[in-house]
């Protein structure tokens, strides 16, 4: 049996299209498999394929990304067989492509929302709509800014970083604070302060606390302030903006040790229906 598990995080973001919802005849124009291919001249050197599929009565769409690329390539393979190290030729040819990196981005059509695996490649989802002609569209975060704190009743993380060359440019009384008494006393270039917490919840004090930090967000070089509301959802506020992330555990598929796709799907669904 394989019991082998990873843990994905998916960021949940507000899909707005048009001046209206999105439906699902809005996607129905997108293939449900696509092969984008990348050339150097006229040497094929990535593909990037595209999936989509339905979910929950058509509540949900499923767009999986797998790319694959031809280099780097390696002549040789190291073998490892009952702790039997061996080199051996690579049965790949310099010719064939391996998978490289996976991407998953869910829509919930009745929440109006989506949910990326890596929300470093919204841009990427982004031209993949515009080249399918879904162009008038939005992808913003769940919560504004202002209202953060109050979206939280309990806190798991707070982190920042004090940067030497901010110092003189602020009247912040606990910039100034951990400027004094750790980066001019220690002679450092900035200094980080990381506070950890187990299920507390957001008192006035703490709160009054966090509030200062998002107010005087200009003052930091990173901060970061991880929070949970009602349900499943961990709240995130940073320098780019707040998001809503989800962290679910999948089976991995027993020889590839790749992700079990059908098993990630569902469980994320499952999270989010538990949060209806």
């Amino acid at each position: 049996m394989n019991n082998k598990k990873t843990t994905i995080t998916f960021s949940s973001y507000q899909f707005i299209l048009g001046n209206s919802t999105f439906k699902l005849e809005d996607f129905s124009d997108i293939k449900e498999h696509e092969d984008i291919q990348m050339k150097m001249g006229e040497e094929l050197i990535s593909v990037e394929k595209a999936t989509k599929k339905y979910y929950n009565d058509n509540r949900f769409i499923l767009f999986s990304f797998d790319f694959y690329i031809k280099w780097p390539y390696s002549e040789k393979v190291i073998s490892g067989i009952n702790g039997t190290i061996e080199e051996k030729n690579n049965p790949r040819s310099c010719n064939e492509m391996e998978l490289k990196d996976k991407f998953f981005v869910l829509l919930d059509i009745n929440k109006q929302r989506i949910y990326l695996s890596n929300r470093q490649k919204e841009s990427y989802f982004s031209d993949f709509l515009k080249t399918n002609n879904i162009k008038d569209f939005i992808i913003r975060p769940i919560i504004l800014e202002i209202d953060f704190v109050e979206n939280i009743n309990s806190i798991s993380e707070v982190s920042f970083t004090v940067a030497s060359e901010n110092v003189s440019r602020q009247d912040n009384s606990l910039v100034k604070k951990i400027s004094e008494d750790l980066i001019y006393n220690f002679g450092a270039s900035e200094a980080t302060l990381s506070l950890r917490y187990k299920k507390t919840k957001l008192v006035d004090r703490i709160k009054d606390s966090v509030k200062d930090l998002v107010k005087n967000k200009k003052f930091y070089k990173n901060l970061t302030i991880i929070g949970r509301g009602v349900g499943e959802f961990e709240k995130v506020f940073n320098l780019e903006g707040v998001m809503e992330r989800i962290s679910i555990n999948t089976s991995l598929l027993p020889d590839t040790k790749d992700i079990n796709e059908e098993d990630m799907v569902m469980t994320l669904i499952l999270r989010i229906l538990r949060n209806d």
